[in-house]
C-alpha cells in the first residue's frame, strides 16, 4: 500500500521531521499526518485540478526511495489554503474521479487544514512517500 507522510515544517528541518522523530526519546512540535493509499500521483492531480499544474521541490535526496523528501508545490498550498471550506466537497469529488482514490474527501480536509496552518505560520508542507510492498520485499 502506498502512503504519504506529510510534515508541517521548515525546509531545513526536513531531516528532523522525517527521520529523527522515529527515536522514541525525541519529542518535537512538528505536526505530521499520514495519508494511506496516496502518493505524489494524487498530489499531482490535485495540483492540476486546482492550479493547472504541479511541481514539487526536492528538499532531501536519500539513498532509498522512502528517504526522498519533497516540498508540496507552494502554489498548490496557497490555492488550497485560500479555498473556502464549503468548496472542498466539490473539489474532493473531482479529485476522486480523476485518481480513482475513494479517500480524497478525508485527505483533502486534512490537507486543507495543514495548508491553512502552513500559510499562517510561514512553513512548508514536506512529504516523503513509500510503499509497504517494497518494505516487505526488503525484509525477504
Amino acid at each position: 500500500m502506498l502512503w504519504l507522510d506529510i510534515a508541517l515544517a521548515r525546509r531545513q528541518d526536513a531531516e528532523q521531521a522525517f527521520f529523527e522523530f522515529e527515536d522514541e526519546d525525541t519529542e518535537d512540535d512538528i505536526p505530521r499526518m499520514q495519508l494511506i493509499g496516496f502518493s505524489d500521483f494524487e498530489l499531482s492531480h490535485l495540483g492540476m485540478l486546482l492550479v493547472g499544474g504541479y511541481e514539487a521541490a526536492l528538499v532531501l535526496d536519500g539513498e532509498a526511495p522512502d528517504e526522498i523528501i519533497a516540498e508540496i508545490d507552494r502554489t498548490l498550498i496557497a490555492a488550497l489554503a485560500a479555498l473556502p471550506r464549503h468548496d472542498l466537497d466539490v473539489l474532493a469529488t473531482r479529485w476522486a474521479n480523476v485518481t480513482g482514490n475513494p479517500g480524497c474527501g478525508e485527505a483533502l480536509n486534512e490537507l486543507h487544514d495543514f495548508a491553512c496552518r502552513a500559510r499562517a505560520e510561514g512553513l512548508s508542507l514536506l512529504y516523503a512517500q513509500g510503499n509497504d510492498e517494497m518494505a516487505d520485499d526488503d525484509q525477504d
